[in-house]
């Protein structure tokens, strides 16, 4: 079951390209990182840059968090937009699901998922039911994780779930100057969900999580700063990159059964980011006279959201009605630090944005036959984006660029129609039309000016099917065509200034394939692949030279031609009496792709190699998932060498990937 359109219904049953990673998976394969998710999902891109993870689907994605933008992807924590998507999804843990929607999902959805959503479902209370797991285990690059759960009854009608996570590695790049090991892992993560149900007819559901997350990480450029040795050695001052986050979310989630077939919603949520990203050093570096370069880049963001749904289901029948709220503020710092001539040189840009956005938004569902169904769905969204700010405070040798201050408002309207046929009881024909919309929003400009950039849109096409197969298996594909206006995209222009651009237009066509299936009782065998088609219809660029580059023709960022991935299983045999095993191969392959947006001639180091990469998980757990297990895990399997990142556009480097990892480690269940 999935709830990729706000309601509990099969996978298969749904009119959208889905991609599921259930949980079982995400703790065998020891999984906590989000770019570690996008191989098990063809058609998803992860960067992690800077600290960050920044998700594209279908090749589209802005690319990065810049003050006063957001991303194409939608991130949502139990139903609750994170309006800084690559904090809230760095780090998984205790999670039931994470649902990949693919395609614009704006009817139903908070906001601005022109590309898709992410949706993290986190595992709910059972009522009347004791019950715990933990596990703990050692790996590769001195890795510790351990992760724990356990689920208390709070009398008949109420149950706590409290889980946790915590990983520290010691990273796996040398800096051979002091010896120090940089890109490792150091996070912790609690949370509490609490679910009370005083009636048939009512439930509350309460989460409250929090993430910490230390990460001194080095950016391998290729320029004077540090020199890049070799996979996994550096020369580079001690931390020269640092990334702290912090991050809570909480949401209450309030459902009342009106009548047999009408209940009204209520969700409500809070979301606060607290990042620290430093270059030059870490804190302790930071004074002018004693480190060469300091920038650090602090941000303090706030969010309320709520929403309100009136859903009816009658039969075949469906609609949501619903209205929704956010009120989002931040915060940013930069200050900037140097040591010129053993003069001290400081700067200090502070900027704040916020965003009101209020939207109404209604979807039905009707049979026109017992087979035939017809889905209309529209959505109109109206946002308030403000950005105010200065950059050059004193004291210091830059002087202080006067205070700017910048408004706009965007509306639009958006919706998807479409048709749905179930041709048997076991197969399944959908095809939808949707408009989708993203908010234009500010930035601040380099020569301390503020900027804009418009609304993006586009009309979506897809055609799919699925099909049931024997034993538990089944068949998906779908095939798209997207047309974009006004394609936001992230420029770098320097290595201190980012700055999000507007494509005139762009193409982006392909399919989507899942196959599952199972043989007897013990095998199993998964494919998924998806082809992408994107290229830009019409882009006037600015090079690195100043000149203009018209971009038609020329290939999107983050969108690989070609992405699969295949797994073998063998489960459920029997290790003795008590315990069973399950052993998965799995092999992660997708073509070259560009991780940056530029001109050809400027396109120096900016694209990634095609990628194949391998794991195997081996499992014993016992039979009535109670007691003791222990399990094996093998990434990269290979020891393929692979950036996760290249940069252009002044921002020559990257961040290199894991080579090859072992885990072992034991579990425990009541």
């Amino acid at each position: 079951m999935v709830t990729a359109r706000r309601r509990e219904e099969s996978l298969l049953a749904v009119p959208i390209a889905i991609s599921v990673v259930g949980g079982a998976q995400l703790d065998q394969d020891r999984i906590t990182r989000a770019e570690d998710i996008q191989f098990l999902v063809p058609g998803l891109s992860v960067v992690s840059f800077l600290g960050g993870a920044n998700p594209s689907l279908r090749g589209v994605g802005t690319g990065q968090n810049v003050s006063g933008t957001d991303e194409s992807v939608g991130v949502y924590l139990d139903e609750i937009y994170q309006g800084v998507g690559s904090s809230a999804f760095s780090r998984v843990f205790d999670v039931s699901r994470v649902e990949v929607l693919k395609g614009p999902q704006g009817t139903l959805y908070g906001r601005n998922v022109t590309a898709g959503a992410l949706s993290v479902v986190t595992n709910a209370p059972v009522l009347g039911k004791l019950t715990g797991n933990a596990d703990l285990s050692y790996g590769t690059y001195e890795t510790v994780r351990a992760n724990g759960a356990i689920n208390v009854p709070v009398g008949e009608k109420a149950a706590l779930r409290l889980s946790g996570t915590f990983g520290n590695s010691r990273g796996f790049v040398k800096n051979v100057d002091t010896g120090q090991y940089l890109n490792g892992d150091d996070f912790y993560g609690l949370r509490a969900r609490l679910l009370v149900e005083p009636s048939s007819d009512l439930t509350i559901d309460a989460g409250i999580q929090y993430m910490k997350d230390n990460t001194p990480f080095v950016w391998e450029a290729m320029d004077n700063s540090q020199f890049f040795l070799g996979y996994g050695k550096v020369i580079t001052p001690k931390g020269f990159f640092y990334s702290n986050d912090e991050t809570i979310n909480a949401n209450v989630r309030i459902t009342a059964r009106l009548s047999d077939t009408l209940s009204l919603r209520s969700i409500t949520g809070y979301f606060r980011q607290k990042g620290e990203t430093g270059q030059g050093g870490p804190p302790e570096t930071r004074d002018p006279l004693n480190a060469g370069f300091v920038q650090v880049d602090m941000t303090n963001y706030k969010q309320f959201s709520q929403e309100m749904q009136l859903q009816w289901q009658s039969g075949g029948n469906n609609a949501v009605l619903g209205a929704y709220y956010l009120d989002a503020k931040s915060r940013s710092q930069r200050p900037t630090s140097a040591n010129i001539f053993g003069i001290p040189v400081y700067q200090n840009g502070i900027y704040r944005d916020t965003n009101k956005a209020v939207a109404v938004f209604g979807e039905t569902q009707i049979g026109l036959t017992d087979r035939l169904s017809v889905i209309a769905g529209l959505r109109y969204n109206h946002e308030k984006r403000g950005l105010a700010g200065r950059a050059g405070d004193p004291p210091g040798l830059i002087d202080p660029v006067a205070p700017y201050f910048g408004e706009r408002n965007f509306s639009a309207v958006s919706g998807r129609f479409g048709l749905t046929y179930k041709a048997s009881a076991d197969t399944f024909l959908f095809a939808t039309v949707s408009k989708g919309f993203k908010s234009g929003g500010l930035q601040s400009l380099s020569d301390g000016t503020v900027g804009s950039f418009e609304p993006e849109t586009l009309w979506s096409y897809e055609v799919g099917a699925k099909q049931a197969l024997p034993k538990g298996g089944s068949l998906e594909l779908s095939l798209f065509n997207y047309n974009y206006n006004a394609l936001q995209v992230l420029q770098v222009i320097n290595i201190a200034d980012f700055q999000v651009v507007n494509a005139a237009k762009a193409r982006i066509r392909g399919a989507d394939l899942n196959v599952r299936l199972r043989a007897g009782n013990n095998f199993g065998f998964n494919f998924a692949a998806t082809y992408l088609d994107a290229k830009y219809r019409n882009f006037n660029f600015r090079g690195l030279g100043g000149a203009d580059v018209n971009l038609k023709g020329f290939r999107l960022a983050r969108a690989p031609e070609l992405s699969l991935t295949t797994q073998l299983v063998y489960d459920r045999w029997a290790v003795g009496s008590r315990w069973e095993g399950s052993a998965r191969a799995e092999l992660n392959y997708r073509t070259s792709q560009l991780t940056t947006v530029g001109a050809p001639a400027d396109m120096l180091q900016g694209q990634l190699a095609a990628q194949a990469l391998a794991n195997f998980v081996l499992d014993f757990t016992p039979v009535d998932k109670k007691g003791f297990g222990l399990f094996l895990n093998a990434r990269n399997l290979f020891d393929k060498r692979y950036y996760e990142y290249r940069g252009d556009g002044g921002l020559l480097g990257g961040t290199i990937a894991r080579g090859r990892t072992f885990e072992v480690g034991i579990r425990a269940s009541f």
